[in-house]
């Protein structure tokens, strides 16, 4: 399993911004991925990490309920990335257990 980290991000910025920040290769994750970013942070500068997970992950009970828990916080209306509400160092340990 492959897991990309890119620089973090701020703001969540908009699929035209991420572009723009990363470059047109960069911003669209690889065939059988799909690219979220983790932040969960006690202000509005938390810290912001891209990941590039592999589709088989969302089968994972846990992610599923990160999933979950972005629709009821952020909605079906978000624009731009999709966030997650957890920290980076959770997500990150979520992809690298690989138990399901």
């Amino acid at each position: 399993m492959k897991v990309l980290q890119l620089q973090p991000i701020r703001t969540i910025p908009s699929n035209e911004e991420l572009v723009e920040i990363l470059g047109q290769k960069a911003a669209l994750p690889p065939k059988g991925h799909f690219a979220v970013l983790a932040g969960k942070g006690d202000d509005e500068e938390a810290e912001l990490r891209k990941f590039v997970v592999e589709l088989r992950f969302l089968r994972n009970p846990t992610l599923l309920k990160l999933l979950k828990e972005a629709e009821e916080e952020y909605g079906f209306q978000q624009e731009g990335a999709l966030v997650v509400p957890c920290k980076p160092e959770e997500l990150k340990k979520i992809l690298l257990e690989d138990k399901f």
